[in-house]
């Protein structure tokens, strides 16, 4: 089924492998060596990352009628955001 598939793509997830490296790798091992931190780092991470999962995707549920009403307007206004913010990169 499609929610199965999308559940195990997450796993692939390469934006979640690179999270959870910088989290451990920066925050959590170089400050502690206490494996009951450690695993609560990791429940509270995966919490936090499941609703950010949820609240996503139903916002985009939410907004998807607003979404295909405004397509083109939308369109435009993200290009420019993301060449703003291009330029912005180039400039700093």
């Amino acid at each position: 089924s499609n929610i199965k598939t999308a559940f195990l793509l997450q796993f692939m997830n390469v934006k979640i492998f690179l999270y959870a490296l910088t989290i451990y790798n920066a925050y959590i091992i170089p400050n502690t060596d206490s494996i009951q931190i450690l695993l609560f780092s990791v429940c509270v991470n995966t919490l936090v990352g499941i609703s950010g999962t949820i609240v996503w995707g139903l916002a985009g549920s939410l907004l998807q009628n607003q979404f295909k009403k405004h397509f083109k307007g939308l369109n435009a206004l993200m290009a420019l955001a993301l060449v703003y913010s291009a330029i912005h990169i180039l400039i700093d």
